[in-house]
């Protein structure tokens, strides 16, 4: 949850992060006007920017 509290996240928006408990992981839980406004957040992760992982962005539908 620390890295994503750094972020500068657009007012419309909300996002919750964690790891999994098994260490193999983690997932955000992305809350935006639009796809591209949670792929907006996902760009502005420090582990994004210096390519220390690999992100996959899945629309959910309810």
């Amino acid at each position: 949850m620390q890295e994503i509290q750094s972020l500068n996240i657009a007012t419309s928006s909300r996002a919750l992060a964690g790891g999994f408990a098994d260490q193999s992981g983690g997932a955000y839980l992305i809350s935006a006007d639009h796809l591209e406004g949670a792929l907006d957040i996902v760009q502005q992760d420090p582990m994004y920017v210096e390519n220390e992982c690999v992100y996959k962005v899945k629309e959910w539908m309810s």
